[in-house]
């Protein structure tokens, strides 16, 4: 009788001692799940920065966008233009969940836009206007945070980012005089933000309003008025 209560005892220890083991192997399986998903995320995060660092940091970068960007009479030089160009080219490899190129470079570019000098701003309208003609540009994905920034304010305008008509009204108001390159400058950045924010490269929304319905049609041929008038107003009166 003894040997039988003594077998199942060390029958239930048995069982009881496997059953910790198994607690044990599956809490520690857990616990490195946890261990190996955070240092997953924090060689992501590491490699978020190096991309930031890389894009943001870059010598030639802040090079380029300053010398496109020059106060003087002379116009941008292209290898300026171009080699900023071949950067956003490479925006999508950058991007991270955690990091978008396009908003530290939307931020500088809007920074040249409300320089207190004409011909910066005008030089930072003609880089928006190539990065709107230029295909391979992701624009899309320049729109998505476009229309988010547009929502908030800039520190160093204190206007909403890319709120043209109010940096419009503010230019006229600080002019002494009614000056000719003050009116180009805000008929050709509005023509340029108008023209990049609703069309490609190929102006591809106008071959397809045919095919769309009459509210689609007469809402983007609206837009292309509006960018026409803005067009036509790019003139320097003597």
């Amino acid at each position: 009788m003894r040997t039988g209560w003594l077998l199942l005892l060390f029958v239930a220890c048995a069982a009881r001692r496997d059953r910790a083991i198994r607690s044990l192997d599956s809490s520690a399986k857990r616990r490195s799940k946890r261990l190996t998903r955070g240092l997953q995320h924090s060689l992501d995060g590491a490699k978020g920065l190096l991309r930031e660092a890389k894009v943001i940091l870059s010598s030639d970068f802040e090079s380029a966008f300053l010398k496109a960007t020059r106060p003087d009479d002379h116009p941008a030089k292209q290898k300026h233009v171009n080699a900023l160009i071949s950067l956003v080219e490479e925006f999508p490899s950058f991007s991270t969940p955690t990091f978008d190129p396009w908003r530290p470079f939307l931020h500088k570019l809007w920074s040249r836009c409300v320089e207190r000098d004409p011909r910066t701003s005008l030089k930072a309208a003609y880089l928006l206007h190539r990065l709107g003609t230029h295909k391979s540009v992701d624009r899309s994905a320049c729109l998505r945070t476009l229309k988010c920034m547009e929502k908030e304010e800039s520190k160093r305008s204190k206007l909403l980012y890319f709120d043209l008509p109010a940096l419009s009204k503010r230019r006229v108001a600080s002019s002494s005089v009614d000056d000719p390159l003050i009116t180009f400058l805000n008929a050709y950045s509005s023509f340029a933000f108008l023209r990049f924010r609703h069309f490609d490269a190929r102006l591809s929304e106008l071959e397809r309003v045919s095919a769309g319905g009459a509210a689609g049609a007469i809402s983007t041929l609206k837009r292309a008025q509006r960018c026409l008038v803005k067009a036509l107003e790019c003139r320097v009166d003597k």
